[in-house]
């Protein structure tokens, strides 16, 4: 069977997107979207998407690590699936002008303005509900809940942590993505992610930056915006005191189109 592909970047954070409306894509095994993401023999992602049909939503969005398991939610994954259905299949919006996504994780909201993608967060939780201050020697810590577990430590220099030798034991330690930020100036951060389930760095991670944004409300007082820079390129977080507006806001491209046949 012929299979068609997009290639998508989120601020770096890429993704491997198929239209997947009447369920071909289902044949695709967990070995099938390893072999995918793999960037020496394979297309080379930080993960899969799937869009599908929704009986409550506009459309349902289906997420898988380049691990091949399926995750809950991916923050710039779902603004990768955002941008492609807008430009590519030409879904009409539902209400205010804006899709409603189904996750596994719950509903979410999206609109796109030229190649930005605001995404309206939900499921924000578990704020301190795991004590990680003796895990990794930071100035400030905290873990929270952005539809996936984040742990998040301030450091002076996130460019000189040695995330990938480190990240491993406080992920398997806390079954979270590991993320080090710095202080640039308030409301202004540059951050780092090692992401569960890819097992490595990702250039950018969505659900990490909101986490860590509110990280920053909750340590240092911030209100309404984080601008956050990423390996992969600016982000912006909007959100208000309770978090019942959460807004992730990013660039997204796509890269190319092509396709496969499966044996």
């Amino acid at each position: 069977m012929a299979f068609d592909f997009y290639k998508y970047s989120a601020t770096g954070n890429d993704f491997i997107v198929f239209d997947n409306r009447e369920g071909d894509a289902n044949s695709l095994t967990k070995g099938d979207r390893i072999a995918f993401c793999s960037r020496r023999t394979g297309i080379g992602a930080d993960g899969v998407l799937f869009l599908e049909r929704s009986e409550k939503c506009d459309f349902k969005m289906v997420y898988f690590n380049s691990d091949g398991g399926e995750e809950g939610m991916c923050g710039n994954g779902g603004r990768a699936i955002t941008h492609f259905a807008y430009k590519v299949l030409q879904i009409p919006f539902g209400k205010n002008d804006a899709y409603s996504i189904e996750t596994q994780n719950g509903v979410y909201q999206a609109s796109i303005k030229g190649n930005i993608v605001k995404l309206q967060m939900t499921e924000i939780s578990g704020i301190g509900e795991k004590n990680i201050e003796n895990l990794f020697e930071a100035k400030k810590s905290l873990f929270l809940k952005v539809g996936v577990s984040h742990s998040i430590f301030q450091v002076q220099d996130c460019d000189e942590v040695p995330l990938e030798s480190i990240s491993p034991a406080i992920r398997k330690e806390t079954d979270s993505n590991i993320n080090f930020f710095q202080v640039v100036s308030e409301g202004n951060i540059k951050m780092r992610t090692f992401e569960k389930g890819v097992e490595g760095e990702t250039l950018s991670c969505g659900t990490g930056a909101t986490a860590t944004a509110l990280a920053c409300q909750k340590l240092f007082g911030w209100t309404d915006k984080v601008q956050i820079e990423t390996k992969g390129g600016l982000l912006e977080i909007l959100f208000d005191e309770d978090h019942s507006e959460v807004f992730l806001c990013g660039e997204t491209r796509l890269i190319f189109k092509g396709s496969f046949e499966t044996q």
